[in-house]
């Protein structure tokens, strides 16, 4: 069974957005990579929704993912395909 973190990747990497491609990390990106690159936290935190009598009813898990490139190279177009 495939992970939301393995999801997330994939569905970010056949984007095919440009300077991106692959370079997609969870979590934290290796230090030799260069800009721009996109990392991201699957499991921020999970709370969970109850029903009336106090039964779970769903779970709502945040996730976080984050553009990184630099200032005096910025590409606007990459947030809006990100997106």
């Amino acid at each position: 069974m495939a992970s939301v973190a393995s999801a997330l990747r994939t569905v970010i990497t056949a984007a095919n957005i440009a300077n991106i491609t692959t370079k997609v990390y969870r979590n934290v990106a290796p230090d030799s990579e260069t800009y721009p690159f996109v990392t991201f936290d699957d499991d921020v935190y999970r709370l969970p929704m109850f029903f009336g009598d106090g039964v779970v009813k769903a779970r709502v898990r945040n996730v976080s993912v984050d553009l990184w490139q630099l200032l005096d190279a910025e590409d606007t177009t990459l947030v809006e395909s990100l997106l």
